[in-house]
């Protein structure tokens, strides 16, 4: 949250200090539209800002001199400098992503930067360790981890609870390796983590899923691959060479349920963990295995 601090006005960083420490300590979003209400959110909960922090009293309307702001903080005061994952529409900050939208400028329909934000989504990362422990036992057979898909709609909790199973795999003592491609796994600075990913963890970070796969399956000799939101062709190439070479994966990928993911991931994996947004933050709908058979049912 600190670092996401420094891209904020200041009145937007004075009322959330005005928050309960609890709220203010386990926010997990924030929303920023031009014309509308400050929301952040902790879970689930959704609270409206304004000048004395939480009120239902008055609301806090996010300006465009103040978008103006957010966006030049985030490109480091150089809003035409556009990297790769700025026209993808967003920008990691510290392991936070933060989405944009607004008026682009296009060349043969690719995006060369963006004229004007209008909106932000600031997605703040937790580390929950011990968050897995529960399954952990489900991911294994006989010790031996196997290839597992996490699935939900985004925000709810995928990339926290795969940061978890890195973190137990490395201290049950497999190599494992994490393909970080919008570092929010590992947030790799300077060559250290900032999560704690365990002793037998390698980064590869700030590269495309299926090149950082590739290159540890060359280098590293991993055990187990770790990567966020497989979608490609690429990414599916990538993971069936892996799996291919005996190689485990743990990944993440956007969907209801197995039979939606499939239609773009059709891949070999032998447990699929369903995440229930409308529950609860990370909460395990259930556990199927290859078969689809129903291993853990979480209500």
């Amino acid at each position: 949250m600190e670092q996401i601090k420094r891209i904020l006005p200041m009145r937007i960083n004075s009322a959330i200090e005005r928050l309960k420490s609890q709220d203010r300590e386990n926010i997990t979003e924030i929303r920023l539209r031009i014309g509308c209400p400050v929301f952040v959110f902790v879970g689930q909960k959704e609270i409206s800002l304004c000048e004395e922090g939480q009120t239902d009293s008055c609301e806090m309307i996010f300006t465009s001199a103040e978008a103006k702001y957010v966006f030049s903080r985030l490109c480091d005061g150089s809003p035409y400098s556009v990297t790769a994952n700025q026209r993808d529409g967003f920008i990691t900050v510290c392991g936070n992503r933060v989405g944009f939208c607004g008026s682009f400028a296009t060349v043969e329909d690719k995006i060369k930067h963006i004229n004007f934000p209008s909106s932000f989504c600031i997605r703040i990362k937790h580390q929950i360790k011990g968050c897995a422990n529960k399954i952990f036992r489900f991911v294994l057979n006989n010790g031996t981890p196997c290839s597992t898909l996490i699935i939900s709609p985004p925000g709810a909790g995928k990339t926290t609870l795969l940061r978890d199973f890195v973190r137990l795999f490395s201290l049950e003592g497999f190599n494992s390796a994490v393909a970080d491609e919008r570092e929010e796994i590992a947030n790799l600075i300077n060559g250290v983590t900032d999560f704690d990913l365990g002793k037998r963890t390698d980064v590869f970070s700030g590269v495309s899923k299926s090149t950082a796969i590739n290159n540890m399956l060359r280098s590293m000799n991993p055990q187990i691959i770790f990567a966020d939101e497989l979608g490609t062709p690429a990414d599916v190439f990538a993971v069936k060479k892996a799996l291919n070479q005996g190689v485990k994966i743990f990944a993440t990928a956007h969907g209801e349920n197995v039979d939606d993911v499939q239609k773009n991931i059709n891949l070999p994996f032998e447990r699929y963990i369903i995440l229930d947004k409308k529950r609860e933050l990370g909460f395990v709908k259930e556990i199927l295995n290859r078969e689809k058979k129903v291993l853990y049912y979480g209500y």
